[in-house]
């Protein structure tokens, strides 16, 4: 048995489980597209990517329906998590879930009051580019990864 632990979506809705995905009496029904040109076809909409703690490979994975999109590993040091490496497969690329995936790892992080170390440079990216995510990092840490004192 998996001893992955699905996370909250920050979005409006509730984040569908990955239960709902393979349900067939809970699955979501597909919405027409609103941005659809005049003569083009509507595709079903897609579901909805679930991130989600693989703690036995020490990763967070990001799932797209039952396709496996992307994932960010992490070490534990003491009460800390070492984030090294973030990959998205490239048959998802160029669809934001790698700053889905980071922002709802680090989201993940905050809840559970656990400091990160951004040793990955998506991770670091993003963090600077989202000060509210910089308390994450300890002070004492912020200057190994080129971050501002607070």
């Amino acid at each position: 048995m998996s001893q992955q632990e699905e996370l909250s979506a920050p979005s409006p809705g509730p984040a569908p489980s990955a239960e709902s995905l393979a349900h067939p009496d809970s699955a979501s029904q597909p919405l027409q597209s609103t941005s659809a040109t005049a003569g083009a076809d509507a595709s079903p909409a897609k579901p909805e990517p679930v991130v989600s703690d693989a703690r036995e490979r020490r990763r967070f994975e990001i799932h797209v329906g039952d396709d496996l999109a992307g994932f960010a590993e992490y070490g534990i040091q003491g009460d800390r998590y070492a984030f090294t490496h973030t990959e998205i497969d490239s048959r998802f690329s160029g669809g934001g879930l790698a700053s889905i995936l980071v922002r709802d790892t680090l989201d993940e992080m905050r809840r559970r009051g656990i400091a990160v170390l951004p040793y990955c440079p998506f991770v670091r990216r993003f963090i600077s580019r989202h000060p509210e995510y910089l308390d994450l990092v300890p002070a004492d840490a912020r200057a190994e990864f080129d971050l501002p004192a607070g």
